[in-house]
């Protein structure tokens, strides 16, 4: 709902503020005192383009700002798809600088202005002569009709299982696409694990292993001759490590007695002994050990030359890395198992998913079909009343296949023709803009309790009629703002009587330049105006009890 028009620096518009009542508000107004031009600021905040040509004083910026409820309209998803703060009254704010450049904010954040104007046009419905008018869409005629139908909960339940059948149908059209590329890459995959398992590794360590047993076993006779020539500087003749150690002990063991530092010296040659006898005999076991074998020299020197070859190849440099390779492989030959079972999963799953949708789908069609009648009948029965005798709605609606959507399975046509013998055609080929605006009114008056309708801005919508066809106008926009907020500019005192409040457009010269001011009627003020509207500038007393007695009878 809009609760507050904020207008700066506009056309003739210096300052204005406009609060409409949460019911009908009827604006009048002498002719181009800027009734017009209060939509026209209005569509800014619609989305609408606009250049320097609005600047009411071309050095400073255009201002409009409208202020909206949105209680009732379940927008907090828009406002999560585009990652702005939702509050239930939010702000609309369009500004045009002297240079041209337009910006956009809700709640005082830029955005762009098509994200302003998709948000604003589920908040507020304009109609004037020649703009694409929300009758014209197909997803309103379908929601017309499945207001009138009276299955929003079923049509609610419908979206939910469509959402979710499109999400899987998402999926797996991403899956069945890796996997296609998957499939490509497969062979090659599998040659490549081939490889690498053949090897059967299993210790990180194992190519430092290979590398030292190879290079003992390629250096085996240098090994055991400088292990000998060790063995025997330790302990192979008289004059060996072993043996003068030896005989440095003979020489201080008689001394341990006499002194403590003595004994203890003698400790540590003991153990210096028994640490070379040690050496001795483990350098023993290693020449012993080490022996020259060409067979085993080529099985290593293979083993690395293909753990060589591979680490190169995959532009590895540590056999840690290599086996690291081979994990990721495995992860993916073991994906490509788990992406094939879960897309047969998802093909069975949507193959059902789809036969329920279809189902209900059908049922939502014959319910529309049926809608569709009955509202064709009530709005061709209206038309004469509003001041189109001649006129024509026709409702189409037919089923486009067996491939459920995300409405259902229904093609939704609305075609009218203004006079008889004319072919009915798609309401957006049809110009007249007050013929328009009444059909609107007719079919939303019929509707208005069954569904969410944004705040309704009808002008011209008093083109070409009078008399009780106008009370008849001004009687659907009062019932219609039983339920939702209507604004609408007349020039009739029938429709303008209606209103919950009437707001009055005027002129004034202020400092040489001609400005729009606003006024809220009440009383006395409220009834002049009417009568004015009655019988002209100075109405007469009749005038006077007509304007009191259509403020009488609203």
């Amino acid at each position: 709902m809009l609760t507050s028009l904020f207008i700066q620096n506009y056309a003739i518009i210096d300052r204005l503020e406009l609060q409409p009542d949460k019911g009908l508000t009827t604006i009048t107004g002498e002719t181009g005192a800027g009734k017009s031009i209060l939509l026209g600021a209005l569509s800014l905040v619609l989305g609408k383009r606009a250049d320097t040509s609005v600047l009411f004083n071309r050095a400073e910026k255009c201002i409009v700002e409208a202020t909206v409820t949105l209680n009732n309209y379940a927008l907090e998803h828009f406002f999560a798809q585009h990652e702005l703060d939702y509050d239930d009254t939010t702000l609309l704010r369009r500004e045009i600088n002297p240079q041209g450049k337009s910006r956009a904010f809700i709640n005082d954040t830029p955005v762009r202005l098509t994200v302003l104007r998709d948000l604003a046009s589920q908040i507020i419905d304009l109609h004037q002569q020649h703009e694409t008018l929300e009758l014209g869409q197909q997803a309103f005629q379908r929601q017309v009709l499945d207001a009138l139908a009276g299955h929003e909960k079923q049509m609610q339940a419908y979206r939910r299982a469509y959402r979710a059948y499109s999400a899987d149908s998402k999926e797996l059209k991403y899956l069945q696409e890796a996997d296609r590329q998957a499939q490509q890459e497969a062979d090659y995959l599998a040659f490549q694990l081939q490889e690498v398992k053949a090897l059967e590794l299993e210790d990180p360590k194992e190519q430092e292993r290979l590398e030292e047993e190879l290079d003992t076993l390629t250096h085996a006779e240098h090994i055991k001759q400088g292990l000998f020539a060790a063995q025997q500087a330790l302990g192979g003749h008289e004059q060996s490590a072993t043996e003068v150690l030896a005989q440095v002990q003979q020489a201080l063991r008689p001394l341990t007695g006499y002194n403590q530092q003595i004994e203890q010296l003698y400790q540590r040659l003991d153990s210096a002994m028994a640490e070379l006898q040690d050496i001795q005999r483990e350098m023993e076991h290693v020449e012993q050990s080490v022996t020259l074998d060409e067979e085993q020299i080529q099985t290593l020197q293979d083993r690395l030359n293909e753990i060589y070859r591979l680490e190169k190849k995959h532009g590895v440099n540590t056999l840690a890395e290599l086996m690291r390779l081979q994990a990721e492989w495995e992860a993916s030959q073991q994906g490509m198992t788990d992406r094939s079972d879960r897309i047969a999963d998802l093909e069975r799953s949507l193959q059902q998913q789809e036969k329920q949708l279809l189902q209900t789908a059908q049922q939502l069609s014959k319910a529309r079909q049926a809608a569709a009648k009955q509202l064709q009948d009530k709005v061709n029965a209206l038309l004469p009343e509003v001041g189109l005798p001649k006129a024509q709605l026709q409702v189409a609606v037919e089923a486009t296949g067996e491939t459920p959507g995300p409405d259902g399975i229904d093609t939704i046509g609305f075609y009218f023709s203004a006079n008889k013998g004319a072919t009915p055609q798609p309401i957006v080929k049809v110009a007249s803009g007050g013929e328009l605006s009444r059909l609107m009114l007719v079919i939303k008056s019929l509707v208005a309790a069954s569904t969410a309708l944004p705040t309704l801005i009808f002008d011209e919508i008093d083109t070409g009629i009078s008399g009780e066809v106008a009370l008849k106008v001004g009687e659907l926009l009062h019932q219609l703002a039983d339920h939702h907020q209507v604004l609408v500019i007349t020039h009739l005192p029938q429709i303008a009587s209606q209103g919950h409040k009437h707001l009055f457009v005027y002129k004034e010269e202020q400092n040489g330049h001609t400005q729009t001011r606003l006024q809220a009627l009440e009383g006395d003020n409220r009834v002049k105006a009417i009568a004015q509207m009655i019988g002209g500038e100075r109405p007469s007393s009749s005038a006077l009890e007509s304007a009191r007695e259509l403020l009488r009878m609203s």
